[in-house]
Formats: structure tokens, C-alpha cells, sequence
């Protein structure tokens, strides 16, 4: 919240704000001040000594809703008021949308992963082929674009590899219908004959360069993508065990 306080005379003034709050539905101010101590001068109509007050920031920090503010304005060091203005009579201190920290963040997870169209000619459950889908949601009913990147790993190996990364789709809030699925097997990513282990990262794009992790899922947690088993198209057609 920023202060600018002016007065119709070429002096020099010093004041104390209080600042108080309300929810825009209650009728009583707390008294909570939330700037004790805060001191300043003012010059006439100078634009160049305003202040500042922190809001939404710990310890003030506000749950989500709608808050009035009122500013009081006071001679320093005594209880004369200078200046009061509030939800009534300064639009900019009414119906203020604020929320905690927490709740301005978006989270996301994969809420569930499953298999689907095995090519598994020679019958000896190793799949030469099939799809993996996960559906990524968001504690939010708004859509976001994501990507995914798939990485797989031999059960010995201490180090995932890369496998796959998607193209951008959009996902929202907790619907069903907007699951995404990569084939592992392509020809031209063909998984040699073994067990492997698979992890899903969702990734989001921010300041349309730099990318951050949103969600991890793997086999140490979910069985669905743990000692999963394929072999080669080669090794699928002409029955070669593995």
C-alpha cells in the first residue's frame, strides 16, 4: 500500500499512520495496526515522499477474500488526527482481493497412470509396444498448458534416461477427459529386450524461457511404472526370449 499524504501548506510536516482492516462484509475495523511505528514527512504536495506499507507479506498476511483498509494519519508523537480515509470515501481501499501465500500457488499432480494397447506378438508378456497414459491435475479450475517428459532406467541403474518429451497440452483443474499418453516402443525408440522403470516429470514454462518441475511421479512409489517389460519389434516377431 502506498501513502501519498499532501497538505495546502509550503512546510515541512511529520505524521505517524496506523493502518487498520476489516473483511468487507463485517462492519468493525481490527485493531490491529499494521504499520507501528511508521513515521515519515511530508512537504506540501511533493510527489516525492511517499510510503510504503507491506501487505500480504508475513506477519500481515490475509486469507483469501475481500478486505476495507483505513488509513489514519497523525501529528508525531501526539493523538491529533491529521487525516482518516477509508472504504467510504477511497475506492482503493475497498473490496481489496487478497489471499496467504499459499493459497496463490498453484499445485499439481499425476493423479493417475495406466497402460494401454500392448503389442505383445510372441505372447511372452515382454511388449514390443504400447501406450502410456497420466492424467495431470491442477487445485485450480482454470487451464494451464504443461508438458511431460518420460525418462526410463534399468532396475540396476542408480540414473534415469531420457525417453521422451511431449508437446504442449493443456490441463484443467481435476477433469478426467484431458489425459495425455506417449507410445513407448516407437521404431526409432525401441527398448532392447528387459525390465525397466519409468518416471514423469510435468514441467511449466516461466518468463517463456526458463522451465520449472511441477509434479514427479516414478516407480519408487507407483508399481504401474515399475519392471515394466519389452523387448525390440525384432525380438517381438521372431520369438526370441528374452
Amino acid at each position: 500500500m502506498v501513502l501519498d499524504a499532501n497538505n495546502d501548506a509550503d512546510v515541512t510536516r511529520n505524521l505517524e499512520a496506523k493502518v487498520y482492516y476489516k473483511s468487507a462484509s463485517e462492519a468493525e475495523y481490527s485493531q490491529d495496526n499494521l504499520c507501528a511505528d511508521l513515521s515519515f514527512t511530508i512537504t506540501n504536495s511533493s510527489p516525492n515522499d511517499t510510503v510504503s506499507i507491506p501487505v500480504g507479506i508475513a506477519p500481515n498476511d490475509f486469507d483469501h477474500g475481500e478486505y476495507d483498509f483505513r488509513v489514519e494519519l497523525y501529528e508525531k508523537g501526539t493523538n491529533t488526527l491529521v487525516v482518516i480515509s477509508d472504504e467510504e470515501n477511497t475506492p482503493a481501499l475497498s473490496n481489496v482481493k487478497l489471499e496467504t501465500e499459499d493459497e496463490d500457488t498453484f499445485h499439481f499432480t499425476i493423479d493417475k497412470v495406466w497402460w494401454t494397447d500392448f503389442v505383445d506378438l510372441d505372447k511372452d508378456s515382454y511388449t514390443s509396444r504400447r501406450k502410456l497414459h497420466f492424467d495431470v491435475n491442477v487445485d485450480r479450475n482454470r487451464t494451464f498448458p504443461v508438458y511431460a517428459k518420460v525418462f526410463e532406467k534399468l532396475p540396476d541403474s542408480t540414473e534415469y534416461d531420457l525417453y521422451d518429451s511431449t508437446a504442449y497440452f493443456n490441463v484443467t483443474g481435476t477433469n478426467t477427459d484431458d489425459a495425455y499418453s506417449v507410445i513407448v516402443g516407437t521404431t526409432k525408440a525401441e527398448l532392447d529386450s528387459a525390465s525397466y522403470d519409468f518416471l514423469i516429470s510435468v514441467f511449466q514454462t516461466v518468463n517463456d524461457t526458463g522451465e520449472i518441475i511441477r509434479y514427479t511421479v516414478s516407480s519408487a512409489t507407483l508399481d504401474t511404472l515399475k519392471l515394466q517389460k519389452f523387448e525390440t519389434a525384432h525380438q517381438d516377431s521372431t520369438g526370441i526370449k528374452p
